[in-house]
């Protein structure tokens, strides 16, 4: 959940007891915790993406870069 108050520690620490599996993220056409994501995504080698309001996906890492290249196409304005 990446509406706020998850933090990717405790969860990068249960990962690292049971097996370290992957785990990718997905953000649905907002980016609210998207750092979070992104954490959680990189400790555990998997990916972040978001999915825009039209539908196409956006590579979290590159959103992280460049926010406002992507604003239009997450908030439709």
């Amino acid at each position: 959940d990446g509406t706020g108050g998850n933090e990717p520690d405790p969860i990068l620490q249960i990962n690292r007891a049971r097996g370290k599996p992957v785990i990718s993220t997905i953000a649905m056409q907002t980016t609210t915790g998207a750092a979070e994501f992104a954490a959680v995504a990189k400790g555990t080698k998997g990916t972040f993406t978001i999915v825009a309001k039209d539908g196409s996906p956006i590579s979290g890492d590159d959103y992280l870069k460049d926010p406002a290249k992507y604003k239009a196409n997450i908030e439709g304005k």
